[in-house]
């Protein structure tokens, strides 16, 4: 047991000096107040703060100098745990240039400019509880995303923390993972008990580590709680009593249920009839080369929303292709498209998208070397993820988005694309015609129902010297065929068809397009085992919370609870081997998607124009 109270101790003291680093790196607001910029900005602060105007108007002047629009007011006496806490979730460094970072805040004050709040529609809005307060700080940071900081104030004194809601406000500030902080906790104090029991000279130094790193992480800083000394003394006792006071408090963190309750009449009228009528007839042919040689790849029911219905895909036995078959009608695609990216779906949609910037920079970088691109057009575009951060790679051009929901208009409002536009591409696309020197199909082809008529639409809208940039689910991965119904990528129902690299590639030659960049390696996306993990313990058990479904029973919460702790480890396992062979899966044939970078040609010589 010695050995493990060394690791502890070693991982203890390493943390300290993690959050200490990042506490050094905050920046203390102070500035020159003499020009009057309060004006500009609005004081927005949560219940019980008061800020006076000396302290407003220095913030104020050091947010403008610094050219941010949205500065979360961390006050100078935060007391030892809350301010080791944010510390532990908001990286001072990396946080104002990550874009797709979320909100975090200290939960006393921001200063926000009016441009931002209209943006936001939230231009009157003044948080009535802590809740409220971090869910506003969390939304904000979407459209300042590269003008968003926080800074110590010591003029601003701290209130005391409110641990009948601590439960929500975890809840609301930990992206889905507030289970997992309160269940580390204890976790983390029962091991040092049993670390003492067991061995006492090492489980003593274990546990001084952790009675010490209050005072490391905030010995000689900007910020000086006033509790520094008793949460060093008294530390396990102060958890556990903040701990109880989190998990019993009055406040429950389930205001979701009401939007739930609000959408059951809605789902239940759109499903009074049978769901067989969200389908069109089987067909008989193939749609890419008209072969009657179809047999099924796999076959699956909604395991992502679990969504009434039952999904196949289809194999030409002539061309390779994969299609959905039968395929959905425009009802279907609604029904089914309704609460994934919006609405109920979209605090788990925009974790999923923003979680990861890597793979929207390797998609930007394709153009390097081919183009100086002036505008771009981005083709299901969605909340604008991929223009938000290909402006990282590209920072003079002027990126437009397009796709079918409503999305496009927030997308708008966070300026994370230019312009854009509503509607079906191909409908569209006459009214483009010839304006862009790119247009970007990542990750959409394979959910239209006619990929040839927006291949079409591509080479009507691109000017002559123009490229299409697409990336799609690679077909030929031989994990899809390993795992099955579980391999993410045939995400039923959404993906309607699946072209290999030599089906695309006809296709392109057919429309106009010449190849010239093929990548199948770096385009990767390492979550092929964690999914198959996920997707399997969701077959175990019904997902909670979800209007078109009755609500759950007591023994399916249980059922629900118990997949959740077991299935941990796994989840955790399958992660690790993603990362572990990703090396080794960044090949053709085994990578899960593909890219190719395509240029606009003559359709009868082939020569570029």
């Amino acid at each position: 047991m010695s050995w493990l109270c060394v690791v502890l101790t070693a991982l203890l003291v390493l943390d300290a000096l993690r959050l200490r680093g990042r506490l050094a790196a905050c920046k203390e607001a102070v500035a020159d107040s003499e020009a009057l910029v309060y004006r500009n900005y609005r004081l927005i602060v949560a219940p019980g703060v008061v800020v006076d105007k000396a302290t407003a108007q220095s913030a104020a002047a050091f947010a403008q100098a610094q050219g941010i629009e949205v500065l979360d007011l961390v006050p100078g006496d935060l007391p030892s745990l809350p301010a080791m806490e944010l510390m532990r979730v908001l990286d001072p460094v990396r946080f104002r240039t990550d874009r797709f970072a979320r909100g975090r805040t200290a939960g006393h004050a921001l200063l926000v400019t009016n441009d931002v709040l209209e943006r936001a529609n939230a231009p009157h809005m003044m948080p009535s509880d802590a809740v409220a307060f971090v869910h506003l700080a969390a939304k904000l940071k979407r459209y300042a995303c590269t003008t968003t900081d926080l800074a110590i104030v010591p003029g601003l004194r701290a209130v005391k923390e409110d641990l009948d809601c601590r439960l929500a406000v975890l809840r609301e500030a930990r992206d889905g993972t507030a289970l997992m902080a309160l269940v580390v906790r204890p976790c983390v104090m029962a091991l040092l008990l049993l670390a003492v029991v067991d061995s006492p000279l090492w489980g003593a130094l274990a546990l001084a580590a952790y009675h010490a790193q209050p005072l490391l992480v905030l010995g000689r800083q900007r910020l000086h709680p006033h509790d520094v000394l008793a949460t060093t003394l008294s530390r396990p006792l102060m958890e556990l009593w903040r701990w109880i006071r989190t998990v019993f408090g009055r406040r429950r963190p389930l205001p979701e249920l009401d939007v739930v309750e609000a959408k059951r009449p809605e789902y239940e009228a759109l499903i009074a009839g049978d769901v067989e009528r969200f389908f069109e007839p089987h067909r008989d042919t193939c749609p890419l080369c008209g072969s009657s040689d179809l047999r099924l790849q796999v076959s699956m029911p909604d395991f992502y929303q679990q969504k009434p219905g039952r999904f196949c895909l289809e194999r030409c036995g002539s061309c390779g292709h994969i299609f959905q078959n039968p395929r959905l009608t425009i009802a279907g695609l609604d029904y089914y498209y309704r609460d994934f990216y919006d609405g109920i779906g979209e605090p788990v949609f925009e974790i999923a998208q923003g979680h990861d910037i890597k793979p929207f920079l390797g998609r930007a970088r394709m153009l390097t070397g081919w183009s100086q691109p002036a505008r771009w057009l981005d083709v299901g575009a969605g909340y604008g993820h991929f223009c938000c951060a290909a402006r990282q790679v590209w920072p003079q051009t002027t990126f437009d988005g397009l796709d079918f929901s409503d999305n496009i208009d927030e997308a708008v409002r966070r300026r994370w694309v230019n312009r854009g536009y509503k509607g079906l591409f191909s409908s569209l696309a006459s009214d483009l015609a010839g304006i862009y020197d790119v247009v970007s199909m990542c990750h959409y082809l394979e959910h239209t129902r006619d990929p040839e008529a927006e291949l079409a639409a591509a080479r009507r809208v691109l000017r002559r010297e123009g490229f299409l940039l697409i990336e799609v689910p690679d077909p030929e991965c031989r994990l899809g065929h390993l795992l099955g119904r579980f391999w993410l990528e045939w995400f039923q129902p959404q993906h309607q068809h699946f072209l290999s690299v030599a089906n695309l590639e006809k296709l392109l030659h057919q429309h106009g397009f010449k190849p010239v960049v093929w990548n199948r390696d770096e385009a990767h996306l390492s979550h092929d085992f964690v999914f198959a993990v996920l997707i399997f313990l969701g077959t175990l058990t019904p997902v909670p919370n979800l209007p078109w479904r009755r609500p759950l029973s007591k023994l399916e919460w249980l059922r629900f609870a118990t997949a959740c702790l077991l299935g941990a480890p796994f989840i955790l396992l399958g992660w690790t081997l993603d990362q572990l062979l990703a090396p080794v899966f960044r090949r053709p044939g085994l990578s899960n998607t593909y890219r190719v970078l395509a240029q606009r040609v003559r359709y009868d010589t082939g020569e570029t124009l």
